[in-house]
């Protein structure tokens, strides 16, 4: 992808250019989940987050581009929905108190110790007892999308269960799934963790 994630995204979400359908492995999750409170870590224009809050979740969304906490925070209004949407760069914010769901899909920082910044402060955030789910790129998907992707933005099994101590894991896989953020559709094997805190 690019250096630069502030002005890659908000370039593509002030340009319309990203169609965001709702997460799958969300939908298929958060039912089986108690209600609670949901952290949406690289929210996009807010349809997951929406989606929750719609379903009595006390939704937070935080995001690097401005112009999609703008398109969330709008989407929200317009479905009388209350969802807090935060505009925050996740190599370096720390979340305030703790959360029942803590999701991360394709939203991680590229490799480096902003990433381990982002997956430290995602784990901290889930309350005891609570859920966290990350889903990104798995190393495996190199070579697919030649000229967006490169070794730093795609993960493994091992460094998302690095974060996790404390969690017991029920789900560390590699799954072949469709995505279309941001880019032409097609199957890529994606690196997911799903996790409950037990201390």
């Amino acid at each position: 992808m690019h250096d630069d994630g502030t002005e890659f995204w908000e370039s593509m979400y002030s340009a319309g250019r990203i169609e965001s359908p709702l997460d799958p492995m969300i939908l298929e999750l958060a039912p089986t989940l108690p209600i609670g409170s949901f952290l949406d870590l690289g929210c996009g224009a807010g349809q997951n987050s929406i989606w929750l809050a719609q379903r009595g979740w006390d939704v937070t969304g935080v995001d690097i581009a401005p112009s999609a906490i703008r398109l969330a925070t709008e989407a929200a209004r317009d479905m009388n929905v209350t969802a807090t949407f935060l505009v925050a760069d996740l190599t370096e914010w720390i979340p305030e108190g703790g959360f029942d769901f803590v999701a991360s899909t394709y939203a991680l920082p590229p490799a480096g110790p902003g990433r381990s910044h982002a997956l430290a402060g995602a784990a901290a955030a889930v309350n005891p007892g609570g859920t966290i789910l990350v889903a990104e790129f798995d190393r495996t998907s190199l070579g697919q999308q030649e000229g967006w992707m490169s070794d730093r933005d795609v993960t493994d099994v091992d460094e998302l269960a690095s974060h996790l101590g404390g969690f017991d894991i029920t789900k560390l896989t590699v799954e072949t799934t469709r995505h279309a953020h941001g880019h032409d559709e097609q199957a890529y094997p994606v690196a997911v963790a799903i996790a409950h805190r037990t201390s």
